[in-house]
């Protein structure tokens, strides 16, 4: 592996740890399968927002730009279904051992109550 290869895995790792409190990449520089889905929801969502929309612009011309809603949708289902089951896991280990971590996902979560936030409005502040 080349030296950008391994400063991009500690790259994702460091990111990922802060981010979600956990590593997707083991020892071995093996990415599990949530960290593939990671990397690929970046991947689509990076390829997805840097083409332009038109229809997005000019409502009458949606019809003719129904790939891209469709992409568009089908990456915001997917973004939804991956951030959900991370609360999940977090708001399950918290439930355990009865303590907050110091990263990103937690603090929204404990948040949540006191700001009275949706589930939707903690993704939304969560990816943007």
């Amino acid at each position: 592996m080349t030296l950008r290869g391994y400063l991009g895995l500690v790259s994702f790792n460091n990111i990922t740890r802060l981010t979600f409190g956990k590593r997707f990449i083991n020892s071995k520089g093996e990415v599990d399968e949530q960290g593939e889905e990671l990397k690929a929801i970046v991947t689509d969502g990076i390829r997805i927002s840097g083409k332009p929309n038109l229809g997005e612009f000019v409502p009458w011309l949606r019809w003719v730009f129904k790939d891209d809603n469709e992409a568009l949708e089908s990456q915001d289902r997917r973004l939804n279904k991956f951030t959900r089951l991370i609360m999940e896991e977090h708001t399950i280990a918290r439930e355990k051992s009865g303590e907050t971590k110091h990263h990103f996902v937690d603090a929204l979560l404990t948040l949540q109550k006191e700001y009275d936030l949706s589930d939707d409005t903690i993704i939304s502040l969560f990816w943007y």
